[in-house]
């Protein structure tokens, strides 16, 4: 999995694996044999609405993948109803407004002279085979570790990249998206 993803535990794949399948434990640990990724989107989404969740609260965010601003005042699963550049959230059993989303956020931005700032920048660092790649923040405590393959978003600021607990560390100031190479930090 991901580095945005929690790791499912073994146990409860188990059970909801035989559960889904209507099998017994033993021929779904069978059935999965190694691997830790196997979920079918059933099992998925009975894992995620199992996990206890907070309190409600209304918020807004900025969906980069759609370009639009997403509204949520109201907890109440809902359906969209498309107006010009909007969409209207309407909840499924009260039939109330619950929120809304604003297409086009970059185009009425630039229009005012006016661009969105990332909170989060992709870093993607590669490294030979089997080689650990450590990440720490501008104090060096550890944030992430990987091995050949780090594939992560970070907020911006100062950083440390090291291909091994014991070797030298690379600063790197994130200050934009960076894919960098294990070749191209330790020539520095």
């Amino acid at each position: 999995m991901n580095e945005n993803t929690e790791e499912v535990p073994r146990e409860w794949l188990v059970k909801q694996r035989a559960k889904t399948l209507g099998i017994s434990e033993e021929q779904a640990e069978k059935e999965l044999g190694d691997s830790q990724n196997a979920l079918t989107l059933d099992e998925f989404l009975n894992y995620h609405s199992s996990l206890p969740r907070g309190e409600f609260k209304p918020s807004a965010f900025y969906n980069e993948d759609g370009d639009q601003l997403e509204v949520y005042w109201e907890n109440e699963s809902s359906y969209a109803k498309q107006l010009q550049k909007m969409a209207l959230m309407f909840g499924q059993e009260s039939e109330k407004i619950t929120g809304v989303k604003v297409y086009g956020i970059k185009q009425i931005l630039k229009k005012q002279g006016l661009t969105i700032i990332p909170f989060y920048y992709k870093l993607l660092v590669t490294a030979p085979v089997g080689m650990e790649i450590w990440i720490g923040d501008e104090h060096g405590n550890f944030v992430q570790k990987e091995e050949h393959i780090l594939d992560t978003s970070l907020r911006p600021g100062k950083y440390t990249v090291q291909f091994g607990l014991k070797e030298p560390q690379y600063p790197i100031n994130l200050q934009d998206n960076l894919k960098i190479s294990y070749e191209e930090l330790t020539k520095q």
